[in-house]
Protein backbone atom coordinates (compact mmCIF):
# COMPACT_ATOMS: atom_id res chain seq x y z
CA UNK A 1 0.00 0.00 0.00
CA UNK A 2 0.90 3.14 -1.03
CA UNK A 3 0.67 6.58 1.47
CA UNK A 4 -1.68 9.01 -0.11
CA UNK A 5 0.37 12.00 0.08
CA UNK A 6 -1.30 13.91 -2.42
CA UNK A 7 -0.88 17.53 -2.29
CA UNK A 8 -3.76 20.05 -2.87
CA UNK A 9 -2.69 21.93 -6.07
CA UNK A 10 -2.77 25.90 -5.76
CA UNK A 11 -4.57 26.14 -9.12
CA UNK A 12 -7.79 23.42 -7.39
CA UNK A 13 -7.95 26.31 -4.63
CA UNK A 14 -7.66 29.15 -7.04
CA UNK A 15 -10.53 27.14 -9.20
CA UNK A 16 -12.27 26.34 -5.48
CA UNK A 17 -12.45 30.27 -4.86
CA UNK A 18 -13.68 31.30 -8.00
CA UNK A 19 -16.55 28.68 -8.03
CA UNK A 20 -17.38 30.15 -4.48
CA UNK A 21 -17.75 33.31 -5.27
CA UNK A 22 -19.66 32.17 -8.43
CA UNK A 23 -21.64 30.48 -6.22
CA UNK A 24 -22.36 32.72 -3.59
CA UNK A 25 -23.95 35.18 -6.87
CA UNK A 26 -25.85 32.20 -7.98
CA UNK A 27 -27.28 31.68 -4.25
CA UNK A 28 -28.00 35.09 -3.52
CA UNK A 29 -29.70 35.49 -7.15
CA UNK A 30 -31.38 31.99 -6.81
CA UNK A 31 -32.28 32.97 -3.03
CA UNK A 32 -34.23 36.41 -4.25
CA UNK A 33 -36.26 35.09 -6.47
CA UNK A 34 -37.20 31.86 -4.40
CA UNK A 35 -37.73 34.11 -1.17
CA UNK A 36 -39.97 36.81 -3.47
CA UNK A 37 -42.09 33.79 -4.36
CA UNK A 38 -42.43 32.47 -1.47
CA UNK A 39 -43.44 35.53 0.69
CA UNK A 40 -46.09 35.89 -2.36
CA UNK A 41 -47.84 32.63 -1.48
CA UNK A 42 -47.16 32.81 2.25
CA UNK A 43 -48.70 36.39 2.26
CA UNK A 44 -45.71 38.07 4.10
CA UNK A 45 -47.06 41.82 4.80
CA UNK A 46 -44.83 44.01 2.43
CA UNK A 47 -45.56 47.10 5.16
CA UNK A 48 -42.38 48.17 6.59
CA UNK A 49 -40.03 45.82 4.07
CA UNK A 50 -41.03 42.78 5.82
CA UNK A 51 -41.27 40.91 2.05
CA UNK A 52 -38.24 41.89 1.87
CA UNK A 53 -36.91 41.01 4.80
CA UNK A 54 -38.06 37.48 4.40
CA UNK A 55 -36.47 37.52 0.56
CA UNK A 56 -32.78 38.16 2.00
CA UNK A 57 -33.44 35.77 5.00
CA UNK A 58 -34.43 33.09 1.86
CA UNK A 59 -31.08 34.51 -0.03
CA UNK A 60 -28.87 33.93 2.73
CA UNK A 61 -29.96 30.77 3.44
CA UNK A 62 -29.27 29.30 0.23
CA UNK A 63 -26.28 31.04 -0.79
CA UNK A 64 -25.28 28.73 2.55
CA UNK A 65 -26.09 25.82 0.99
CA UNK A 66 -24.93 26.40 -2.87
CA UNK A 67 -21.59 28.19 -1.77
CA UNK A 68 -20.31 25.20 0.09
CA UNK A 69 -22.02 23.19 -2.73
CA UNK A 70 -20.14 24.36 -5.69
CA UNK A 71 -17.32 24.32 -3.84
CA UNK A 72 -17.09 20.92 -2.73
CA UNK A 73 -18.28 20.45 -6.74
CA UNK A 74 -15.33 21.81 -8.12
CA UNK A 75 -12.98 20.24 -6.31
CA UNK A 76 -13.97 16.97 -6.53
CA UNK A 77 -14.20 17.45 -10.65
CA UNK A 78 -10.70 18.90 -10.19
CA UNK A 79 -9.61 15.50 -9.17
CA UNK A 80 -9.30 16.26 -5.16
CA UNK A 81 -10.61 13.43 -3.34
CA UNK A 82 -10.73 12.07 0.42
CA UNK A 83 -9.32 14.29 3.03
CA UNK A 84 -7.88 16.54 0.43
CA UNK A 85 -11.62 17.66 -0.65
CA UNK A 86 -12.25 18.96 3.44
CA UNK A 87 -9.01 20.61 3.64
CA UNK A 88 -9.54 22.42 0.01
CA UNK A 89 -12.94 23.37 1.63
CA UNK A 90 -11.89 25.16 4.60
CA UNK A 91 -8.91 26.32 3.32
CA UNK A 92 -11.64 28.19 0.54
CA UNK A 93 -14.32 29.31 3.08
CA UNK A 94 -11.27 30.46 5.40
CA UNK A 95 -10.02 32.60 2.34
CA UNK A 96 -13.63 33.88 1.49
CA UNK A 97 -14.87 34.40 4.99
CA UNK A 98 -11.03 36.71 5.67
CA UNK A 99 -11.74 38.88 2.35
CA UNK A 100 -15.87 39.39 3.44
CA UNK A 101 -14.34 40.41 6.92
CA UNK A 102 -12.01 42.81 5.68
CA UNK A 103 -14.58 44.46 3.22
CA UNK A 104 -17.56 44.42 6.16
CA UNK A 105 -15.16 46.26 8.83
CA UNK A 106 -14.01 48.81 6.25
CA UNK A 107 -17.61 49.63 5.15
CA UNK A 108 -18.75 49.53 9.15
CA UNK A 109 -15.47 51.88 9.82
CA UNK A 110 -15.14 54.05 6.79
CA UNK A 111 -18.53 55.17 5.52
CA UNK A 112 -20.64 55.75 9.17
CA UNK A 113 -23.62 57.55 8.07
CA UNK A 114 -22.77 61.04 9.26
CA UNK A 115 -26.36 63.68 8.28
CA UNK A 116 -25.97 67.09 9.29
CA UNK A 117 -29.05 68.94 9.71
CA UNK A 118 -29.38 72.73 9.20
CA UNK A 119 -32.60 73.71 11.09
CA UNK A 120 -34.20 76.68 9.03
CA UNK A 121 -36.90 78.87 10.56
CA UNK A 122 -39.77 79.64 8.42
CA UNK A 123 -40.20 82.59 6.12
CA UNK A 124 -42.04 85.21 8.26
Amino acid sequence: MQAATKKLPVRAILLGILAGVVGTAVGLGVGIALGSVLAAALHVSPMEGEAGYFAVAIALIVALIVTPSSILLTLYWRGIRGIWLFVGLIAVCLHDRRRYDCRIRSLVRGSAARSEFERADPPS
